[in-house]
């Protein structure tokens, strides 16, 4: 099968699947930090605990944000939104049945497990709903990290669908070779074992400001 995306579908599937690594990055770097485990959470808390809060709830609701918007409505009238269900309209797709019957169903399922998101997105990231607002914290609606898992396999689903029109290879948008949270936790122990020697004296206080990174 032509490995090369045809021109009725691509500017749309490169929009989407760049939008859709670079969620699945997110979320990965968000488990690293925030999910892994106990010992994890209490380093990034003596690390730095307000400043990884915020993190904690900036990537969180961007995660959430993100996933809504791919899974919007394709918009009414002339205003048209780049979103999954857009897949469905493009004639690469249309002209096989049996790719449109299964991504149709897949983006039933989409719809049905980003509900609970939608819901948060709608009340208190995107607008601030009034009761929601003054509720207090046991009423606000939370998110859960098996909710955005579940949002997120059917959509990874979907986008492999798509991709079968045109390659016989299977999207992998769980990997994310770089820089990431692993690597800051790293740094982090290493930035905490100093503070440990400096207060046994092993190491001189003020040789930080004489480092490489001193002014950083």
């Amino acid at each position: 099968m032509d490995e090369t995306v045809p021109p009725d579908l691509a500017p749309l599937w490169e929009d989407l699947n760049q939008e859709m690594a670079w969620l699945h990055a997110k979320w990965i770097m968000y488990r690293q930090l925030f999910a892994a485990t106990e010992r994890r959470i209490a380093l990034l808390n003596a690390s730095a605990s307000v400043f990884f809060r915020v993190i904690h709830d900036t990537l969180l609701d961007d995660v959430v944000l993100t996933i809504c918007k791919l899974t919007d409505d394709r918009g009414t009238g002339a205003r048209r939104n780049a979103v999954l269900d857009e897949l469905l309209h493009v004639e690469t797709i249309r002209s096989r049945p049996e790719v449109l019957v299964t991504l149709t169903a897949q983006l039933t399922a989409v719809k049905n497990s980003t509900a609970p998101l939608r819901f948060v997105r709608n009340k208190r990231i995107a607008h601030r709903d009034f009761d929601t607002a003054l509720a207090s914290d046991e009423d606000l609606p939370g998110v859960s990290r098996t909710s955005v898992e579940d949002a997120l396999r059917p959509m990874r689903e979907a986008m492999n669908t798509a991709h079968s029109c045109f390659s016989h290879s299977e999207l992998s948008y769980q990997v994310f070779m770089s820089a990431d949270g692993n690597a800051l936790v790293e740094t982090l122990k290493r930035g905490l074992v100093f503070e440990q020697l400096e207060a046994q004296g092993t190491i001189a206080w003020d040789c930080l400001p004489h480092s490489e990174w001193g002014d950083a």
